[in-house]
């Protein structure tokens, strides 16, 4: 059987395979083979990490891709892979302990 679907404005055509229904699926996936976990994992940032960068890391037997979202710094900027703050510094203290 083929069968055909507007999506986005466009037609495509599929076709339709008979297969096997499970009657009575897992209670805990719904009969999809997966469950979503949450856990709390750890791992160390590597430096220079930007934002929007996206980095793998190994957990347990699965690999993770985190995407990082980097907040801007009121007291920190960065100039490529440079850190640059700003300090105020008094001209009698730059006399006096120079």
């Amino acid at each position: 059987m083929v069968m055909d679907i507007l999506y986005g404005g466009f037609f495509y055509q599929t076709t339709m395979s008979s297969g096997h229904y499970n009657k009575n699926p897992c209670q805990e996936c719904e009969g999809e083979g997966q469950t979503v976990q949450r856990r709390q994992v750890s791992f160390n940032v590597p430096a220079g990490t930007n934002n929007g960068d996206s980095l793998k890391f190994q957990v347990g037997k699965n690999q993770v891709f985190v995407r990082f979202n980097v907040a801007p710094s009121l007291k920190f900027r960065r100039e490529k892979d440079d850190i640059h703050c700003d300090v105020d510094q008094f001209y009698e203290f730059l006399i006096v302990f120079s």
